[in-house]
């Protein structure tokens, strides 16, 4: 593991080219300057290393994703996330939440996450078979799993743009989604050759 003072300063400036392209720059700039603080600690920083008080206004739209054996699990899940998914993800395999599809690309963006210790803004729009539209922006951490010190873990925080949310009865069954843009911005120089910040082109999947 690497500690600040071997991975260089973080600063909140590194981040403005990819705040620039959110909804909600003021709530994301709190939450990176958090994370950045705890990166003082460890770098990647632990659950544990993270101020909550800080995060606890954003808590309620907050997943923690463990990465095990090959798959994705929700490991904690914000209650406006339980509220308007109508259950509680806990334990469920993420891409069982995303259309098929975009499974190998989103994948590849969660692994550029953990094993390239980036930050990541993920933009996207999922339609279900009930007319109901997902648009939301998600922000990508990197945390340790406390046990070795590697990322095994993300911390991931949901901001959506519609108001419609599912009901009980309704089933959560994908028509198709839209990768709008994902940017990336590493936090250690020993990430694999790519640009500081990454966006890709959109692409629709039906």
């Amino acid at each position: 593991m690497q500690n600040a003072a071997e991975t260089g300063s973080l600063t909140l400036e590194r981040f403005e080219p990819l705040l620039a392209h959110t909804q909600a720059p003021d709530a994301m700039r709190t939450l990176i300057a958090a994370y950045l603080d705890a990166w003082e600690k460890a770098a990647p920083p632990a659950r544990t290393d993270l101020n909550f008080r800080t995060l606890a206004p954003y808590m309620p739209n907050l997943t923690i994703m463990e990465r095990r054996d090959g798959r994705y699990l929700y490991r904690l899940v914000g209650t406006e996330v339980v509220e308007r998914m109508t259950r509680d993800l806990t334990g469920e395999n993420v891409f069982d939440y995303f259309a098929p599809g975009i499974h190998s690309g989103v994948r590849q963006g969660f692994e550029a996450v953990i094993d390239d210790c980036c930050i990541s803004l993920f933009i996207y729009e999922n339609t279900y078979s009930n007319g109901v539209m997902m648009k939301v922006e998600s922000l990508l951490l990197p945390i340790a799993s406390g046990v070795d010190g590697e990322a095994h873990h993300m911390l991931a925080w949901h901001v959506r743009h519609n108001d419609r949310s599912f009901t009980e009865q309704e089933e959560l069954v994908f028509q198709s989604s839209i990768v709008g843009q994902v940017f990336f911005v590493p936090l250690k120089g020993n990430c694999r050759p790519m640009p500081a910040l990454r966006a890709l082109a959109p692409v629709e999947i039906c």
